[in-house]
């Protein structure tokens, strides 16, 4: 999975500090997330939503699922890696950073770039999901 880092990165691409992919004003129906007037109940295909791809051409990273990272969850950024990598506690910590916003949830301040949330090892949802990453 990709550290919190490099998954906010992917989102908003690095010319800029967007709130979302496409800019930094948000527009009911570009992503799958609740009142987005579209016609799926819940998950929608990758690419149903072409105003959401990122900068770097990642699909579906502001609504659909709310996706893990490798990271432990911390409530702040104080002591996180500098380089982009996971901040992984020794021994691990129970909490992992979850990202993205879901197709449940109403969308704006939920789906930004930088919103993130906390799930414990424990947790399952249908709004939940992962993305695979790769250093090429």
């Amino acid at each position: 999975m990709p550290s919190e880092a490099e998954w906010e990165l992917a989102k908003k691409g690095s010319a800029d500090n967007r709130l979302w992919p496409w800019g930094d004003t948000w527009h009911d129906g570009w992503a799958n997330m609740w009142y987005a007037g579209d016609s799926y109940q819940y998950t929608a295909p990758i690419g149903s939503f072409p105003s959401d791809i990122s900068p770097f051409g990642c699909y579906d990273m502001t609504g659909n699922v709310t996706e893990w990272c490798e990271d432990d969850g911390h409530t702040d950024y104080n002591g996180a890696p500098a380089d982009g990598s996971a901040w992984i506690d020794n021994p691990r910590y129970f909490n992992r950073v979850m990202r993205g916003g879901c197709y449940s949830w109403e969308g704006g301040n939920n789906a930004r770039c930088a919103a993130r949330w906390f799930g414990g090892l424990d947790f399952r949802a249908d709004g939940s999901g992962f993305r695979c990453a790769m250093t090429p």
